[in-house]
């Protein structure tokens, strides 16, 4: 997958969030930084709040749900996504993906080491 892909787990039913690739896969295949959208609350992380129009998933408010992100092998999304277990969406823009890895500096809930995926990617 290409930093910005978004995908659905298969198997998870009603209660869907999007997923999306965060980091540059090419960078670094073995570290994989993905996380997911959740609809916006007041007790949700605030720093990075996207609205319609942002992605065509997005109908309402929603925030990047930072604390969910982790780290992943790019082989082992390839494998989910050709075996089915990932279902494929419509990809980030690249101001949208811009807009998120930025806010991602501001977010206290991303665990240290997904940071430092992210971190050591900076150019």
């Amino acid at each position: 997958m290409n930093a910005g892909d978004t995908f659905f787990l298969a198997n998870r039913g009603v209660d869907e969030h999007l997923w999306f690739v965060l980091s540059e896969p090419l960078k670094d295949a073995e570290h994989v930084v993905i996380a997911n959208f959740t609809t916006w609350r007041a007790d949700k992380d605030q720093s990075c709040i996207v609205g319609p129009g942002e992605h065509s998933f997005i109908k309402h408010k929603s925030c990047v749900s930072f604390g969910d992100a982790r780290i992943v092998t790019n082989t082992l999304l390839d494998q989910q996504l050709a075996a089915g277990v990932l279902r494929p969406h419509d990809p980030l823009g690249s101001p949208l993906l811009a807009k998120i890895r930025q806010c991602a500096a501001d977010s206290r809930h991303m665990k240290t080491a997904v940071w430092q995926v992210l971190e050591d990617q900076q150019d």
